[in-house]
């Protein structure tokens, strides 16, 4: 073929398929994704006509739905990223082949067929086990019921079965084979340089970042890896906005159930002192809670005859080990205390806020603090790292009890410490000042509940599920 009669062709399918392009013939480039252009490489001339056809099929349907545009497309590196994907573009780009060779075969196979036939000169990106693995996928298009290895079938199932969401199905397509594109010695993550990325496009990548829950920290982290071409004033203005929008959705998540427990009547409970008449000890809200009775410690008045006094400070202590990421209990965590600040703030209290793990420095907590937009900001920065470490943590929080005279403790983790003596003694120190809550997440839970109520009377202990909301318990102990 020559230019001309690839280009006359060029345009009969994207008028069918009612796609904006231009066709540019000549080398094929590299580090390059344009969405707006096809770039045609001399080599493709030389194939017959039908094979040219089925190739620029494919090429358009890249650019027309799948990825459809570059944000989609750095997005879905990201996910493969997210799945610990060494060459996150390469393995989107099987990824989007696959389904485009799917779909298009569904529609009009019989101008594809000539293509698939001779797909070698397009799949150069793969190594030899990769291509071979291809065919194997590609003998299930037209028969399911072919005999395949049972991990071809599982990627199979991943990536066609079920109506689910295309990003939900390279998560799951990227877990299986992140193995498979491994990164070279000499070279970073292979990810889609941004050229032409917009402010918009870069707005609506952000976005959609958020939305599948990444942290403005982890946003601006893969901006740098992709190297967008940002001014240091776009930068900034990028990651404000970021961090901002991150606020924002957050606050709209929260507000609803703050406006729920406003208009409830939480009763307020008080401790019990010596001095204070019979009458007002309440036996069974202190056994219900505590499971023993200290006068003056583990003691609680009846509700109805509370005057409303009550802690003006709460310590909020998140676990951010590595394993929190793992498990995602983190991002539970971050709204929990998300949600507690915003409570704070409406009640003018005061608030200390530690990240904990082995790789924090203490100068990133605030403590007494009501600077209330700080320790927000401050909540959306914490990134897992490091190994669980709970006993200098609970030192700031019994320093700032000390100073407040009466507090309520939040302590979030996945991580066990139940046999560090020093850390026991200073929670059993800790409910001398007010109400302790637990909440342990899936590895730290093993055997908890039983050892809390043993050698820990006064705390709260809730077992808690990465997948489930914590926020209305937290927000409950906290207010009721």
């Amino acid at each position: 073929m020559n230019e001309t009669e690839i280009t006359e062709l060029f345009e009969n399918l994207t008028f069918e398929r009612q796609v904006q392009l231009q066709l540019e013939v000549g080398r094929r480039p590299t580090a390059q994704v344009d969405y707006d252009r096809l770039f045609v490489p001399r080599e493709v001339l030389r194939e017959p006509k039908a094979w040219v056809e089925g190739w620029l099929l494919h090429e358009i349907e890249h650019r027309a739905s799948i990825p459809g545009s570059l944000e989609r497309q750095l997005l879905w590196e990201y996910i493969a990223l997210d799945e610990g994907v060494p060459r996150p573009a390469r393995l989107v780009h099987f990824f989007s082949d696959m389904l485009i060779d799917r779909k298009i075969l569904s529609r009009t196979p019989m101008r594809y067929m000539k293509y698939l036939q001779n797909r070698v000169p397009s799949l150069r990106y793969l190594t030899d086990s990769l291509r071979q693995f291809y065919y194997q996928i590609l003998y299930l298009y037209g028969n399911e019921q072919v005999q395949v290895d049972e991990r071809t079938h599982e990627v199979y199932q991943a990536t066609f079965g079920g109506a689910i969401e295309l990003e939900t199905r390279l998560r799951n397509f990227s877990k299986i084979l992140r193995t498979d594109f491994i990164e070279t010695s000499d070279s970073s993550p292979d990810l889609t340089f941004p050229i032409g990325l917009s402010f918009q496009q870069r707005d609506r990548l952000i976005r959609s970042l958020l939305y599948m829950g990444a942290t403005p920290a982890r946003v601006e982290d893969f901006f740098n890896k992709i190297h967008a071409r940002m001014s240091q004033a776009e930068r900034r203005q990028i990651l404000a906005a970021t961090r901002k929008l991150y606020l924002y959705n957050m606050l709209q998540t929260i507000s609803p159930i703050l406006r729920a427990f406003r208009t409830a009547d939480y009763p307020v409970m008080e401790i019990w002192n010596p001095g204070d008449h019979p009458s007002e000890l309440s036996i069974v809200d202190t056994y219900r809670i505590y499971g023993i009775l200290v006068p003056g410690v583990f003691a609680i008045k009846r509700r109805e005859l509370v005057s409303g006094k009550r802690a003006k400070s709460v310590s909020i202590l998140m676990d951010c080990s590595a394993s929190t990421g793992l498990s995602m209990s983190v991002g539970r965590e971050r709204e929990a205390a998300f949600g507690l600040v915003e409570a704070a703030k409406e009640l003018n209290d005061i608030v200390s806020f530690v990240p904990f793990n082995t790789n924090v420095l203490y100068d990133e907590s605030v403590f007494f603090s009501k600077d209330y937009e700080g320790i927000e900001d401050a909540i959306v920065r914490v990134e897992p790292s490091g190994y669980t470490n709970v006993t200098p943590p609970l030192s700031l929080a019994l320093k700032a009890a000390e100073m407040a005279g009466r507090q309520t403790t939040f302590v979030m983790t996945d991580g066990g410490m139940w046999d560090s003596e020093q850390a026991l003694g200073m929670l059993n120190r800790l409910t001398e000042f007010g109400k302790v809550v637990f909440f342990i997440f899936g590895a730290g839970v093993s055997g908890m509940q039983k050892e809390a109520k043993e050698f820990i009377r006064g705390v709260n202990v809730y077992e808690c599920d990465p997948k489930e909301a914590i926020m209305e318990e937290a927000l409950k102990e906290y207010l009721g």
